[in-house]
């Protein structure tokens, strides 16, 4: 016997009636084959719903879904379904683990005996691998001991500049070839991580037939039909080990920007999605919470003796801060020019029928009130649950875009760059490959890009104008002393040159010497910088003058300044100046 509760409300009272229903009557257990028909993934799982058809009879019927994945949220189990003719009640859910293992023989010796060379040959080249890191270590300690040291040498007319620009570029040239190196090393790790991952497959796979342990849920539905006929039914459910990861494809011109969004899907739910409704969803399986504030107490610092460090050369304590240091010197990676023939070879041009561009198919979007946006792909989907990412195309998309210009003093470059304004989607954080006129300019990664928002990216070295720095003039100490100080006055000029053939827009950075120290004096200040410079700069902060130019058509503009530094006679400034 078992009870199902019908709840009643009445004059704002609640009443439950039991419903008893007798378990002898029932018709034997069926299992219905159900196939996944839809599936919503979400940032970090999905859910799936089942289908099929059974044929019930009248009065109580047990039905049985078989083999759903270990990674089942067993709560999250909803099931519903229409009867052909007929009407039927669900009358009770009931999910069941289970568990089986299976027991059998193996030949391991040859797959053990190529993992072991196998992970022989990866401690050889991490070896090899933090010899070469522990080089350009040394080569950068000896940069920076000479670095520290050249002031004295230079003072003392020991050395010259030319010696530290010829360390620079040795040590640079080292430092590069070891890099090179180490990229090379890492590619042969890389393709060793996934010989031995082939290698762990074949082990699991030879494990399993040893001694294999199947895990999977089953779900029992009991449904009162008022009679026979076919049963078509629904079974929903939340599972972990699903996630996907937004990506873009960005072709960049300088009026305008198509943005491909992206998705790659992965699926380790040990089940395969074939011939489904794909829906990808921004929405995530994660709690949010609202977090309490609490008191935030100060008082008065007690400062005790400090602890006696342990003897450790100074050698050792170099090598310890580089071994922690991160590796900021990264390999821009270049793919090969993109190009497409979009003409046709007419034979005959009266003839020639008219070019039509591919179209492309995009998903639909809605969007909840709390700003979750779901994908709706058009057309049924097939994705394995292989671990691998599978790439989906959510949306494609133009938006406006402007180039801008940039030009440091520090690395006299002139760097390229495009602002973009985002449509309507929320763009989640993701890598992004970038494409300016066709070309490949490298990869790069976005935050969180809301609707509406500019955002900059497709940063490249460009030679489309020309920007050069020059010292004109410089007086060292030959304006006499003034109240026992030595006078120093430095002349710059800054020549652009706009090679193209359209207004431009151009930041250009500049820095003079800012003093902390009473006893240094530089010129300009904030409130005089106007009789210093022959173009206001349109920031200056503590010595960096920032110019927010519009260059016109073939432009050639000028930038002169000059800035005066004030010291004592018998005072050695750190670092030298020019």
């Amino acid at each position: 016997m078992i009870s199902f509760y019908c709840k009643e409300e009445r004059a704002g009272f609640q009443f439950y009636k039991i419903k008893n229903y007798d378990v002898e009557k029932m018709s034997e257990n069926k299992v219905v084959e159900t196939d996944i028909a839809d599936v919503t993934v979400f940032l970090d799982g999905a859910r799936v719903t089942r289908s099929g058809e059974i044929n019930l009879e009248k009065g109580l019927n047990e039905i049985k879904v078989e083999k759903i994945s270990k990674f089942l949220d067993k709560d999250s189990v909803r099931v519903k379904g229409s009867g052909k003719g007929f009407n039927a009640t669900l009358v009770d859910v009931e999910v069941n683990y289970n568990y089986v293992e299976k027991t059998g023989h193996e030949k391991l010796d040859e797959l053990r005996e190529t993992m072991k060379n196998l992970q022989k040959a990866r401690k050889k080249l991490i070896s090899e691998k933090n010899r070469h890191k522990k080089r350009i270590e040394d080569y950068n300690q000896i940069t920076n001991n000479f670095n520290a040291e050249f002031p004295k040498f230079f003072a003392a007319g020991e050395s010259s500049i030319q010696n530290l620009k010829d360390l620079h570029a040795l040590s640079e040239e080292k430092i590069t070839e070891l890099q090179a190196t180490i990229h090379d090393i890492d590619d042969k790790l890389e393709k060793n991580v996934i010989d031995i991952e082939k290698v762990n497959q074949e082990l699991r796979k030879l494990g399993d037939e040893q001694r294999r342990v199947e895990e999977n849920y089953s779900v029992i539905v009991t449904i009162e039909s008022s009679g026979a006929g076919v049963f078509e039914l629904q079974v929903s459910y939340q599972i972990k080990n699903a996630s996907w990861t937004p990506f873009y494809d960005v072709q960049i011109t300088e009026e305008e920007t198509r943005i491909g969004y992206m998705a790659n899907v992965v699926n380790r739910t040990l089940e395969d999605w074939n011939d489904v409704n794909l829906e990808i969803s921004t929405a995530t399986f994660k709690p949010v919470s609202i977090t309490e504030p609490y008191p935030w107490y100060i008082s008065e610092r007690v400062y005790a003796p400090p602890p006696q460090p342990p003897m450790i050369r100074a050698k050792s304590v170099s090598l310890m801060k580089k071994r922690k240091a991160k590796d900021k010197m990264e390999f821009a990676e270049y793919e090969e020019e993109l190009a497409m023939d979009r003409d046709y070879m007419a034979k005959s041009p009266p003839a020639e029928p008219a070019a039509v561009e591919m179209a492309i198919e995009t998903a639909s979007i809605s969007e909840s009130s709390f700003g979750v946006q779901n994908f709706k792909i058009p057309k049924k989907m097939e994705i394995k649950a292989d671990g691998n990412p599978h790439p989906v195309l959510l949306q494609d998309f133009e938006a406006s875009s402007s180039r801008l210009f940039y030009w440091s003093s520090l690395d006299q470059q002139l760097i390229a760059q495009e602002k973009i304004k985002n449509g309507d989607l929320t763009l989640l954080p993701g890598k992004v490959k970038c494409y300016v006129d066709g070309d490949f300019v490298g990869e790069t990664y976005i935050k969180v890009i809301s609707p509406s928002e500019e955002f900059k990216i497709g940063t490249r070295l460009s030679y489309e104008m020309k920007v050069e720095r020059k010292l004109t003039k410089r007086e060292i100490g030959k304006k006499g002393i003034t109240k026992g100080k030595l006078e120093n006055e430095y002349v710059y000029e800054i020549k652009i040159n706009n090679y193209r053939k359209k207004e431009t827009k151009l930041t250009l950075i500049d820095r003079i010497p800012h003093s902390k120290s009473a006893d240094i004096e530089v010129e300009p200040t904030l409130k005089h910088v106007e009789d210093y410079f022959s173009v206001k700069p349109t920031k200056f902060d503590l010595g960096i003058a920032t110019w927010d130019l519009e260059l016109k058509p073939s432009e050639e503009m000028k930038i002169k300044y000059r800035y005066l530094v004030r010291y004592p006679k018998d005072l050695e400034i750190d670092p030298p100046l020019p």
